[in-house]
């Protein structure tokens, strides 16, 4: 179950490939200024794929899925 920032962080950093950032402050500037730019259903797909991974593994009652 990996969290929602494995999905975001890949289309964030396209953002900043190829800047060079002076500063901590500048760079979560960028960071703030480029997530307003990811759709809002990109979000909600990745809400509705973590939450059917957090379900199988409640429905797996602690078993592997090959086992389940």
């Amino acid at each position: 179950m990996a969290p929602a920032n494995f999905f975001l962080f890949p289309r964030i950093k396209t953002v900043l490939k190829g800047i060079r950032l002076g500063s901590i402050e500048a760079m979560q500037d960028t960071m703030t200024r480029s997530l307003p730019e990811v759709p809002v259903e990109v979000f909600q797909d990745a809400y509705h794929a973590w939450q059917s991974r957090w379900r199988k593994c409640v429905d797996a009652q602690g078993n592997y899925f090959e086992e389940y």
